[in-house]
């Protein structure tokens, strides 16, 4: 018996061994980090709107106008646009093709280097891919046009 436990387990190991990923280098790593933490943020990013809809309905139902304001200029204003900028980042650190990302954009609605957005966009990629500010500006400016 227990030779057939030892041949098993020399079968998975032989299996198996092939497996083994190879060494990454670090900014292999830091960038896979860093697309593992833009998906947390998005995912909590998801997470805080669905949150905010169920307020918003619960205020309306109290007929707290004022609180259903609040709760609908932080979701246009600030999650929304987030949650944008995020899912830039999150594509672009991945490599796939501004256009395909943002195939139907509001004509004006995107996203130019001198925007707002696009710097907070950089600003995201620089710090979770691993890359400094200035290689991160230009590529994304890159990115952009060849997207549209």
């Amino acid at each position: 018996m227990h030779t057939t436990e030892s041949t098993s387990l020399e079968r998975a190991f032989h299996r198996y061994r092939d497996m083994v990923p190879e060494p990454s280098t670090k900014e292999n790593d830091m960038k896979s980090n860093g697309l593992v933490k833009l998906r947390v943020k998005s995912r909590s990013l998801a997470e805080e709107a669905k949150i905010i809809r169920h307020e918003k309905r619960r205020a309306k139902a109290a007929k707290r106008t004022g609180l259903v304001n609040e709760l609908h200029g932080h979701h246009m204003g600030v999650v929304r646009p987030t949650a944008r900028f995020t899912h830039l980042a999150i594509a672009y650190l991945r490599g796939v093709p501004y256009r395909v990302v943002e195939r139907t954009n509001k004509p004006g609605n995107e996203l130019r280097p001198n925007a707002h957005g696009f710097r907070f966009v950089v600003d995201m990629v620089s710090r979770h891919g691993g890359i400094t500010r200035d290689a991160a500006y230009e590529g994304l400016s890159v990115w952009c046009k060849e997207g549209t």
